[in-house]
This record gives structure tokens, sequence and C-alpha cells, in this order.
């Protein structure tokens, strides 16, 4: 699901003992590494490891939960679409 290189939004930024105030809801961010991790508690992961991502240009030791980020969607093409009629529009008026 997510890549190195990759753009995310941040969806939950909520301060707890593994991710303090180095992130913001709705910031965007390019991923740097992803890889898991062991829980450190397993009263808060059900699973035996997660997914974790680390963040260009935020240092922060065992990266970020990546349930915190949403992949952002690359939409240019519709753009150019949208770009295109409405020149052909504008032409045909």
């Amino acid at each position: 699901m997510f890549r190195v290189g990759q753009k995310v939004c941040c969806v939950d930024d909520r301060s707890n003992n593994w991710s303090s105030q180095w992130i913001v809801r709705g910031g965007i961010y390019t991923i740097s590494s992803v890889g898991r991790l062991p829980p450190l508690s397993p009263r808060f992961f059900k699973t035996s490891n997660y997914l974790v991502v680390e963040l260009e240009g935020i240092d922060k030791p065992n990266g970020f939960a990546s349930l915190r980020f949403r992949p952002l969607t690359d939409i240019s093409f519709a753009h150019e679409i949208l770009r295109k009629v409405s020149r052909k529009q504008e032409i045909g008026a």
C-alpha cells in the first residue's frame, strides 16, 4: 500500500507514547522508508507486527504507524482532461 517516495496525508496526529508533535493532521509528507516493527505493547496492537513509515525530514525513532496516513492520489490526468474539454467548449461556443 505504501512505497518509498510516495506522498501521504496525515489523518491522525493524536499524541501518544509513540508519536508526538512531529506530524500535523492534514500535513503532506513523503515516505522515506517502509517496514514492520514488533508491537511495543500487545495492549495497543493486536497483531504480531505492524506497518510503519518513516518520513523525509522527520527523524523519529521507529517511524510512525501507517494507520496515521492515507496515500495521496495523483489526479493530474483528470485536470488535463478537464482542461482539454474546456478548451474544446470555448472553441465550439
